[in-house]
């Protein structure tokens, strides 16, 4: 799960124009793939029952998909903080602004 959220990092530093080693997002990528290819050669050679195999499978996936999940919403909360106490931005307050309802 670290090699994902780190993975996931890295594609946003790179679009920020922040500057990020080959060689560390080569080993993420190799990260996450080796493990993916460890657990489906572990469930492959055990004696479990196909459900039980399946379950493995989703909890991991689901695991990394929570792990990205978070540390995204956690980042982007930290920015509309950092953008809202900023005088340039222009802060709505619930009688300001309202959505058009249709």
């Amino acid at each position: 799960m670290l090699a994902a959220v780190s993975l996931q990092k890295i594609v946003h530093d790179k679009l920020e124009g922040i500057q990020v080693t080959a060689i560390y997002f080569g080993l993420c990528w190799a990260s996450i793939i080796l493990c993916n290819a460890l657990l489906a050669i572990g469930l492959w050679n055990t004696s479990l029952a196909l459900s039980e195999k399946g379950f493995y499978i989703m909890v991991f996936l689901l695991s990394l998909f929570g792990a990205v999940a978070v540390q995204k919403n956690i980042r982007d909360l930290d920015y509309l903080r950092s953008h809202i106490q900023s005088p340039s931005v222009p802060h709505y307050t619930n009688t300001e602004f309202q959505p058009n309802r249709i």
